[in-house]
């Protein structure tokens, strides 16, 4: 004797239901399984010396350098090294503006500076970097500032004021969402200029949802569409079904 097994309508349902929401939840985690991307600057691998109005290093791009010197527009971005060591310093290199100076051994080289543009591929969450720069009597300014489409979204301010003119670390740190950076330094001493050193620069980078992730939401969707429509024609079905038996 044959035995037949049935599941029952409500049973099959639950069953579709469930289905799609693992397909729909698979879906999202894969995309959440591919979380953040970490862009890390820290000039390590860049030679001792090099200069440039403009580089890039680990997925950032250094632009649009301005020191201030009257009659010399733009300036330049310089690689400098040290054995030196400092709260938060990955020897050996770090970079300054303003010009080369060799042979520094344990010492700092700190160039001028006014402002510069900071580029990534990409919608930043969060950003910061290693500051490095001489105390000075100066209130002048630094600030990272954080731009979606142009505007400000976040900044952060440091100063280098210090009576002592000992080497200062200044971490900046900004978040929110964001697709380029500007530092700025402004004031009343010598131009609103600075002097410093940037060491570690990270951008954390928000990836875009990718095709396939895109096209299994979509496909999900279609199927969970289908399943209510199949549910609601069944229940129409029955519907006329115990309707005709009444009237019998």
């Amino acid at each position: 004797m044959r035995k037949h097994f049935k599941m029952r309508r409500g049973g099959e349902w639950s069953y579709l239901q469930t289905t799609t929401l693992v397909l729909l939840i698979s879906f999202f985690n894969f995309g959440a399984a591919q979380a953040s991307i970490f862009f890390t600057a820290n000039f390590d691998d860049l030679g001792e010396g090099t200069e440039g109005s403009s580089f890039s290093d680990g997925g950032i791009t250094f632009s649009d350098i301005d020191e201030r010197i009257p009659d010399t527009p733009g300036g330049s971005f310089d690689i400098e090294a040290t054995i030196a060591t400092l709260p938060g310093f990955s020897a050996p290199n770090y970079l300054t503006f303003e010009g080369y100076v060799p042979g520094l051994n344990n010492g700092y080289s700190f160039g001028r500076f006014g402002s510069a543009n900071i580029g990534f591929s990409g919608t930043a969450t969060s950003a910061s970097m290693d500051i490095f720069g001489f105390g000075k009597s100066s209130t002048n300014t630094l600030t990272l500032e954080a731009l979606l489409a142009g505007t400000v979204v976040d900044t952060d301010t440091v100063t280098f004021q210090d009576a002592f003119n000992e080497v200062l670390y200044r971490p900046l740190a900004v978040s929110g969402t964001f697709d380029s950076l500007q530092l700025v330094s402004a004031g009343t001493y010598e131009l609103g200029t600075s002097f410093f050193g940037i060491d570690n620069v990270r951008i954390t980078i928000v990836p875009e949802p990718t095709a396939a992730a895109l096209l299994g939401c979509g496909l999900a969707g279609i199927v969970f569409r289908r399943l209510v429509s199949k549910r609601t024609t069944s229940k129409d079905f029955t519907r006329q079904i115990e309707l005709a038996r009444r009237e019998d």
